[in-house]
């Protein structure tokens, strides 16, 4: 791994504190919009993110003194509001191809790459860095490919635990239950590839499930199957599962969105992505693509309308429960005995 002389953007860097001054500030004159930390994100892979200098950007060699000043510029100044966080890959390289990385001059490869990039972070005053276990390929690649080609290495977030003790290491890649988030927190799942030569990484240890990480971040898996957390608190948490059915979650929702600054929610460019997160709470569920199909339907019909009789979240869903798509036996049947069957 060669050294590489970096240069700071010094505007991109002070518009990107203020901006975490301004969310920090909006947040805490809103009651209703509380939050614990301001996530630096360095690991997204889409191009728009990496021809922009955001995104996996930042872990390139050459923005190693950029992306080192953005984060203690923004700890700086909103560190006392707000935890200020890392999330990153575990390496990026600039190409694909004939079944090989092509790393160039620009690439981080290798655990002393992944390494100093996150001492980096330590000490511009990060002590949560959220490790996504998969090289980022720069260019050639869509962000689907990104998150399926590069293999998953465990073991390489395992060497960061090891070697930052004191920071809080979150794992992130291809966790797809909670049952696989019991098994990671408690050291399995954490070995390595027969790929790992080939992207730049030495054969793993022998036995690093010892060093396991603090959290595992599961995003993604969570949006698509929202039924499937129905019992995390219980897990995780320590705390009794509510168990509740499909129609309390819905109402729950509506009316949290319904409290979210009123008119707001009825605006056209707010409303269908406030729908958004009700096309997956009935994953698996007989029934389950034709509800999906029916609610896109009746959000498009609600954006043809002009005028105050447009109605809003709450009727949108009632049309599309009065549907019969969703039986009324897993509507008003606890979700627990749902997910027994799917």
């Amino acid at each position: 791994m060669g050294s590489c002389t970096t240069s700071v953007n010094s505007e991109s860097v002070s518009n990107f504190a203020s901006a975490a001054e301004i969310v920090c500030a909006y947040a805490s004159n809103h009651n209703d919009f509380p939050f614990t930390e301001l996530n630096v994100n360095s690991g997204c892979p889409s191009s728009k993110a990496v021809s922009r200098g955001f995104g996996a950007d930042l872990m390139r060699l050459s923005s190693t003194s950029h992306t080192r000043a953005l984060l203690s510029e923004t700890v700086r100044r909103v560190g006392s509001r707000v935890d200020v966080t890392l999330k990153c890959r575990i390496g990026c390289v600039e190409q694909y191809r004939n079944g090989r990385p092509r790393g160039g001059e620009d690439a981080r490869m290798g655990y002393e790459g992944l390494r100093s990039y996150v001492a980096d972070a330590v000490s511009a005053g990060v002590k949560k860095v959220i490790l996504h276990s998969r090289i980022c390929v720069l260019n050639g690649f869509s962000t689907g490919k990104n998150r399926t080609v590069p293999p998953l290495l465990y073991d390489v977030t395992s060497r960061v635990v090891r070697d930052f003790p004191d920071v809080e290491i979150v794992l992130n890649g291809g966790v797809n239950s909670l049952e696989m988030c019991e098994s990671v927190l408690g050291g399995s799942h954490l070995g390595g590839s027969n790929e790992d030569e080939i992207w730049g990484w030495k054969e793993g240890e022998s036995d690093l499930s010892t060093f396991r990480p603090k959290g595992v971040m599961v995003g993604r898996w969570a949006y698509n199957d929202v039924a499937g957390m129905w019992d995390a608190d219980g897990r995780f948490y320590g705390k009794v599962n509510r168990d509740p059915t499909f129609r309390t979650v819905l109402d729950e929702y509506v009316e949290h969105c319904e409290g979210l600054e009123g008119e707001r929610t009825r605006k056209m460019d707010a409303l269908p992505n406030i729908v958004k997160p009700m096309h997956n709470i009935f994953c698996g569920v007989k029934g389950n693509k034709q509800y999906k199909q029916a609610l896109d339907e009746a959000v498009k019909v609600w954006a043809k309308k002009e005028g105050g009789d447009r109605g809003g979240i709450r009727e949108i869903l009632e049309g599309v429960l009065d549907q019969g798509h969703i039986s009324v036996d897993v509507l008003e049947g606890r979700i627990s005995e749902q997910r027994k069957r799917t």
